[in-house]
């Protein structure tokens, strides 16, 4: 990977213009459900409640998820407070696959 600071007008232009295809681009292998498991279906029980994501916003729903409350289960609170990928050992390693996700998507 290259230093974006040592890259060449033209190198800058194609990798913004990546990211922005990414953004446009919807994920070709995954869906977010937009409900917790015991709502994942709809009110008549004949759909899933899930939605198509692009590739670039699903890198960052699942940076904003890694960081989010951890939900528990019915009748039991929320577990927050923890922030896994920020907060531990884990930051760098955690940051460094996340970004290596990202890259492999957009190819």
């Amino acid at each position: 990977r290259r230093n974006v600071m040592q890259m060449s007008a033209d190198e800058k232009r194609a990798f913004v213009n990546s990211l922005d295809q990414a953004k446009r681009t919807i994920h070709p292998d995954l869906v977010i459900c937009t409900r917790r498991y015991q709502e994942i279906f709809s009110p008549d029980g004949a759909s899933v409640q899930c939605e198509n994501i692009t590739i670039y916003n699903y890198f960052v729903w699942t940076h904003y998820f890694s960081v989010s409350k951890t939900y528990m289960g019915p009748g039991q609170q929320s577990f927050g407070g923890v922030d896994f990928s920020h907060e531990g050992p884990g930051f760098v390693t955690w940051h460094r696959y996340h970004l290596l996700q990202l890259e492999r998507d957009m190819q």
